[in-house]
């Protein structure tokens, strides 16, 4: 119906990942590092393969897959509320994905994370 806020179907969420929150810390050296924790271990989302690229960066051939994940609304990773390209990032099946933008779906419906990995 028109109008109507979008919502994603529960059983289009078939891949279980980890949502990682950078946190700023002082390391043993006294300087500033950020360090990578768990912020949720396990949330149902749905995958959409956006395609990959290579290039070839010296000496070496380089690629990307580039995914984006729809997950429930979540406030820590809302991109009106923070930066979640800059301090969120995705892992599925061990593989690290970087989150590149972020998007609301409807109000407070769901979450577009367009994120990409580096494969091989």
């Amino acid at each position: 119906m028109p109008g109507m806020p979008q919502r994603l179907s529960v059983g289009a969420r078939d891949r279980l990942i980890t949502i990682e929150q950078c946190v700023d810390m002082v390391g043993a050296s006294q300087f500033p590092i950020e360090m990578w924790t768990t912020l949720v271990a396990d949330v149902w989302a749905a995958y959409d393969d956006a395609g990959g690229s290579e290039t070839f960066v010296t000496p070496q051939l380089s690629a990307t897959a580039q995914v984006t994940w729809t997950i429930p609304y979540r406030a820590d990773c809302d991109p009106e509320l923070i930066d979640v390209a800059k301090r969120r990032r995705v892992v599925a099946n061990g593989r690290i994905y970087d989150i590149l933008a972020a998007s609301p779906i409807g109000r407070h419906a769901g979450l577009e994370l367009r994120t990409r990995a580096k494969v091989g």
